[in-house]
């Protein structure tokens, strides 16, 4: 990753405070996180190319007008692309910059993914005992349903049962909570 080994850097600390919001702005949008991954890479890499002071109050706006950019250029590439269309590598100019719409405001973004995180965290620790157990050992630890199983020494399909259940109530948890 092109991030400065000096964490006193402003492009150094931009891109800690920015980098996360952009990994879950792609993530929401694309199927798989390796996607993400580079969308979120390349988005940091344009900010660089175009010489922008990350240190200016504008910095993450900026950074979030080239993902949504970069987003673009992503559902283009995927599309077959369009006649016309600018290339992939472009980077805009300030004056088209300003012109482009503001993100939602990174606070509010910080906040309600905060929220989010919170109901989950609440949702998972007011589980059941073996339903909390197994869906850590699925989704935290990377257990297959049949390790649990062994591990739990209960039958496949219980595990699926409680991790089902798991899943029921989070969701629940999260369309619940206020908005």
């Amino acid at each position: 990753m092109l991030v400065p080994e000096d964490k006193s850097d402003p492009l150094y600390l931009l891109v800690v405070r920015v980098r996360p919001e952009l990994l879950a702005y792609f993530l929401r949008r694309v199927l798989s996180l390796a996607e993400a991954e580079d969308l979120t890479q390349e988005t940091l890499l344009r900010f660089v190319r175009a010489s922008y002071d990350p240190s200016a109050a504008d910095a993450a706006p900026k950074m979030f007008r080239i993902a949504k950019n970069q987003w673009i250029d992503f559902l283009r590439a995927a599309s077959g692309g369009k006649a016309g269309a600018p290339p992939s590598n472009a980077v805009l100019s300030d004056e088209a910059l300003d012109e482009a719409p503001d993100p939602e405001p990174l606070i509010e973004v910080q906040i309600s993914d905060r929220q989010d995180l919170e109901r989950v965290l609440r949702a998972i620790r007011m589980l059941p005992r073996k339903c909390r157990i197994a869906f850590e050992y699925s989704r935290f630890d990377g257990l297959s349903y049949s390790e649990i199983a062994e591990t739990m020494k209960i039958s496949k399909s219980a595990v699926e049962k409680h991790i089902s259940e798991a899943i029921k109530r989070i969701s629940q948890a999260i369309e619940g909570g206020p908005r």
